[in-house]
């Protein structure tokens, strides 16, 4: 346990840490230890390498996470996820009820739509993991379940969310689902970019996201155009202009393949 109190030089461990490290001493294989998703970092008393995702909740295994995979129970969040649970039942019975969520005449406030992003979550691990594994078909599956049970057009998501959904999407090939997301993407991305041009600094700035996305579409015309309103902001860095260039001169060889394809045809 690193310490969680810091008083200049003075270190210490809270109470409510001790509380924590007395359970699992006390109960650790021979009662299962869970830890809800929304539990802060700072509360799992440096046990991070060994909760194991199983839905909503993380699970004290003795197994230490590996790199380059998702640490989860991929059998349990499948049930969870892609199983509607029972309204009562008196044995346990693994699945989430995702009731309202797909029915635009419920209002949902903040606090709400905050709390479906740890569902979304469980889907987006789930969805890595496949990837992760090679296995894209279920990747695919899992995105478009999340997307049936969370509908997007009804619980919004943020414009780097639904960047890197996208993204899964295309690393997995699907190249339907990709279009729909980069098309959304699109959209917010040059709002905000008319909202803040001089957002570059950001994780999710509007700039690095659209020229990712472009990149990928392969709509050099575009990219230029990004690269010109970034030179607005970077006047004498060589590298945008190079990059400006670069994509004009691709643009006019795109074009010029597609004129002598017409032609042919």
């Amino acid at each position: 346990m690193k310490p969680t109190l810091n008083f200049g030089n003075v270190k210490g461990i809270r109470v409510q840490d001790i509380m924590v490290k007395e359970i699992v001493e006390s109960n650790i294989w021979e009662r299962p230890i869970y830890f809800a998703v929304t539990c802060s970092e700072d509360s799992k008393i440096g046990l991070d390498e060994y909760l194991m995702m199983e839905g909503m909740s993380y699970r004290v295994v003795p197994e230490k996470r590996k790199t380059g995979v998702e640490f989860i129970n991929v059998d349990i969040m499948k049930k969870q996820l892609f199983s509607d649970a029972p309204s009562t039942s008196k044995v346990y019975k693994p699945g989430f009820n995702y009731r309202g969520l797909n029915d635009p005449s419920i209002f949902l406030d903040e606090n709400h739509k905050r709390m479906t992003q740890n569902y979304r979550n469980s889907f987006i691990r789930l969805a890595l993991y496949y990837l992760n594994t090679n296995n894209k078909d279920m990747t695919l599956k899992t995105l478009d379940m999340m997307d049936q049970k969370i509908p997007r057009k009804i619980v919004g998501m943020e414009l780097g969310l639904i960047y890197e959904i996208g993204n899964l999407y295309f690393s997995a090939g699907g190249d339907k689902q990709y279009k729909e997301y980069s098309s959304e993407v699109e959209k917010q991305a040059l709002q905000s970019l008319e909202e803040n041009p001089s957002d570059v600094q950001s994780y999710y700035n509007p700039y690095r996201i659209l020229i990712d996305t472009y990149e990928k579409q392969k709509e050099y015309a575009k990219l230029a155009d990004i690269w010109q309103r970034i030179q607005s902001i970077y006047p004498d860095d060589p590298s945008v202009q190079s990059n400006i260039e670069k994509y004009r001169n691709l643009a006019k060889q795109s074009a010029s393949s597609e004129v002598k394809a017409d032609t042919v045809r």
